[in-house]
């Protein structure tokens, strides 16, 4: 019987060999809509199941912080002064993974002075750790894997509906306001009751 007061969530995660793992492939926000693109790893193995979402609910301040951070980081990899950073603005990120080991390119727009429309800058595809031919190689930096990890926890709150007007999945406290009405024998005709 304790089974069936289980929510089917529950259930499926009691059942369940392994925890799910969600890896995401993809995190923007371009101004007026999220996009997560990501991979969920079945238990029992097999191609993972791909989603996307695009929705127009606006983020959590802490989702745009979190891509706000990364203008310094495209900045370093990019060789940008830092003196440049106002005219930046990190629009997204694409993550591959390749034995457990995360890569990502980093995509944010410019504004220039010269144009109506700003510069789109990619960086290079770095990843978490040099190639094995080559060592002592290029990778992210550390600050930037610690930035991207700060993101996909942003995705995953944003996932659970943890949005910018609120939960979607709890429900706000609700506010009773009794008033006392007068006895009966001091009300008067004609008073609203």
């Amino acid at each position: 019987m304790a089974a069936a007061r289980m929510t089917r969530q529950q259930q499926e995660d009691a059942g369940r060999a392994a925890p799910r793992v969600t890896r995401f492939t993809k995190i923007a926000f371009n101004g007026q809509k999220v996009r997560l693109e990501y991979h969920v790893t079945r238990p029992g193995g097999g191609d993972p199941d791909e989603f996307v979402v695009n929705c127009s609910d606006k983020p959590l301040p802490s989702f745009m912080e979190a891509l706000a951070a990364l203008v310094a980081d495209v900045l370093a990899i990019c060789e940008f002064p830092r003196s440049e950073a106002s005219k930046f603005t990190v629009r997204g990120v694409a993550l591959s993974y390749t034995d457990g080991v995360m890569g990502a390119v980093l995509t944010a727009l410019r504004a220039l002075s010269t144009a109506d429309a700003p510069l789109i800058i990619n960086s290079p595809y770095l990843s978490e750790q040099p190639r094995e031919s080559d060592p002592g190689g290029y990778r992210l930096p550390a600050t930037t894997v610690r930035g991207l990890l700060t993101l996909i926890d942003e995705a995953e709150r944003y996932l659970r509906g943890d949005r910018a007007q609120g939960s979607l999945f709890e429900a706000p406290p609700i506010t009773l306001v009794v008033s006392e009405l007068p006895p009966d024998d001091q009300a008067q005709p004609g008073a609203p009751v």
